[in-house]
């Protein structure tokens, strides 16, 4: 519909008709080729696209900072000169007629930089977190080791400005697969509409020599993609991260917010039944989805779990899967040593991103205990948090916001809290907030489940409470604990299942 202008070539008598840029009206520009793209179509001339041509063109350097207030107001401006001029554009973006030539240009780039070696494909998410430093580090040994990582994530664009009304109840979005070398879109055109574009996405890897397939989480992606090693041909490993295996919620925590006790078919089908955010897009029932990732787990070259814990867990649900390798994510011999809380007013912290499965109820729980008991107590989130008014308004809970990686050690520090508090309330695979909190020297409370309680009791840097313990009783440990409570009978370095109380016993 229309043309940029650094790019455009025009005909003479095009021109000769419809006369120049308007100048004036849009001033120092943004605009102004639109309009003269519409005027020239309104005379009956076409704009046609030429894709074997390469223009290089740095956008939006032309203006600096006063680019953005002119482009609002050009925009609006030829809406008015040219009603359903929007309209018109965003057909022509749904329709997407240059896919197919943008895509070959990309396929080329692609191809070129996959020639020299072999690869490894990593499945994954696009939600960052903990994975997203697992699957960097992969990268990096991969590299390291003269294979090339291929990253599959999936993609949203095409669904931007979608909405439901319905979201408790929706079906879970389902974004394209899309290629890249790393994180970042190297390659914005490959990205592939499954199941449709099988064929394509098959003839794309198979150039590109795949060694193995690495799947990490297949949040957002088709159900299919967990097919990809099979239609390839090769082996594939599974990375523990979550209970996606066997869980739809993927952190065994259902609509009553409270960890479900790992139920078996029957329970997660009740659970599903009573609705709510269900992040995987799986359509089977509870059985047969088990049935199948029981299936591939079995025939895994190989399964890597970070805790005993998560191991245990996943091999009583697939009895007969392949082995699992544990492997930590974090060494924890070289941690600083953790200094004992101060007496007085207590600063707890805690780290990460806190919602629902992290244990933000816990905490306004605790928040408003402390302002209603007056107690010597407040709390500062080094992350972000879900409901992080309702946080605010209690007067005892500080938030910083969200971080880069790297920040977190030097941002828990500077909050200068006496301990530190992990309040999740399912059996946590790893947990990098708890790294974060060791790094930064503090002790640490958590409940007892989980890859956490594994690693407190393993190293003695905290002690553990029983999950669904009142705030209030919460609040009188935090305020209590010493380091001596470490040594209370509880306190085991064996295994979790061998362990039948908690490691702080409460009056």
């Amino acid at each position: 519909p229309t043309a940029i202008s650094f790019t455009m070539a025009r005909r003479h008598d095009a021109l000769a008709s419809t006369g120049l840029f308007d100048d004036m009206l849009f001033a120092q520009g943004y605009g102004e080729e639109n309009d003269w793209c519409l005027r020239a179509r309104a005379l009956g001339f076409r704009h046609m696209g030429a894709p074997g041509i390469y223009v290089g063109h740095r956008g939006g350097g032309s203006f600096g900072p006063a680019g953005d207030a002119l482009r609002r107001r050009n925009l609006q401006r030829l809406e008015t000169m040219h009603p359903g001029y929007h309209a018109v554009i965003e057909a022509h973006h749904r329709d997407d007629p240059l896919h197919d030539s943008r895509r070959r240009l990309d396929l080329a780039r692609f191809r070129a930089s996959n020639a020299e070696s072999e690869s490894v494909v990593l499945v994954t998410h696009d939600h960052g977190g903990g994975i997203a430093r697992v699957v960097e580090e992969r990268i990096v040994a991969l590299t390291a080791a003269g294979l090339q990582p291929i990253v599959l994530q999936p993609d949203f664009s095409h669904l931007a400005g979608f909405e439901t009304t319905e979201k408790a109840d929706a079906a879970p979005i389902i974004g394209r697969t899309r290629v890249g070398d790393r994180h970042a879109p190297d390659y914005p055109n490959l990205l592939y509409d499954l199941p449709r574009e099988w064929p394509a996405l098959l003839r794309l890897l198979r150039g590109a020599r795949i060694r193995r397939v690495d799947f990490h989480h297949v949040l957002g992606h088709d159900t299919s993609i967990r097919t990809l090693a099979d239609r390839l041909g090769v082996p594939a490993d599974h990375i523990v991260h979550d209970y996606a295996s066997f869980c739809k919620r993927v952190n065994l925590v259902g609509p009553s917010r409270r960890y479900c006790g790992e139920p078996g078919p029957a329970g997660c089908a009740a659970c599903l039944a009573e609705g709510g955010d269900v992040p995987l897009a799986d359509p089977e029932p509870p059985a047969d989805f088990l049935s199948r990732n029981a299936a591939l787990l079995k025939t895994a070259r190989r399964i890597q779990a970070p805790s005993a814990d998560a191991a245990r867990r996943l091999r009583r649900h697939f009895p007969d899967a392949a082995p699992i390798a544990v492997t930590p994510w974090e060494a924890e011999a070289s941690l600083p040593p953790a200094r004992p809380p101060r007496p007085g007013h207590r600063r707890i912290a805690l780290a990460g991103g806190i919602g629902p499965a992290k244990g933000y109820d816990i905490l306004l729980g605790c928040a408003r205990d402390a302002a209603a008991r007056s107690l010597p107590l407040d709390f500062v989130v080094i992350g972000a948090a879900d409901g992080e008014q309702a946080l605010i308004d209690t007067g005892r809970v500080l938030l910083t916001g969200p971080y880069r990686e790297g920040q977190a050690e030097s941002l828990i520090r500077s909050a200068d809290p006496a301990l530190g508090f992990l309040p999740s309330i399912w059996p946590e695979t790893w947990c990098f907030a708890l790294g974060e909190l060791w790094r930064a020297g503090l002790y640490v409370l958590a409940f007892d489940l989980g890859a956490q309680a594994e690693r407190i009791r393993r190293t003695g840097r905290g002690s553990l409470l029983p999950l669904g313990l009142p705030a209030s009783r919460i609040n009188d440990a935090l305020l209590a604990w010493t380091a001596e409570l470490r040594d209370l009978p509880g306190r085991s370095s064996g295994s979790p299942d061998e362990i039948r109380s908690p490691a702080l016993s409460l009056p």
